[in-house]
């Protein structure tokens, strides 16, 4: 069965900042029901941003264990095809916070 978690806020390890998500992160993995789930992170509020993404990798790749791709619609032109197939094939689909309006 398919899960939707949403949580809004919290810091995942930007650099200077604490962690304060660790416990809600490890109860998303645990609910995939896999060791090592696969993460896809999703930066299009914050212009695709390359620092959020390497946090993102850190946090949930070598912290949490997770495999973890990103998605950038703003810096690649993706076709719909490779945009489903990203996100279908993944068990997390992280967004990132940012510009609201660029995420929209």
């Amino acid at each position: 069965m398919k899960k939707i978690v949403a949580i809004g806020g919290g810091e995942i390890g930007s650099p200077g900042c604490p962690v304060e998500t660790i416990k809600i992160d490890k109860e998303i993995i645990r609910l995939t029901g896999k060791k090592r789930p696969r993460v896809i992170f999703i930066p299009t509020a914050s212009s695709d941003s390359d620092g959020y993404f390497e946090t993102t990798q850190k946090h949930f790749g070598k912290r949490l264990g997770c495999k973890v791709d990103v998605l950038r619609v703003i810096k690649e032109k993706l076709s719909h095809a490779e945009i489903e197939k990203k996100v279908m094939s993944s068990d997390i689909v992280y967004i990132g916070g940012g510009n609201t309006l660029k995420m929209i």
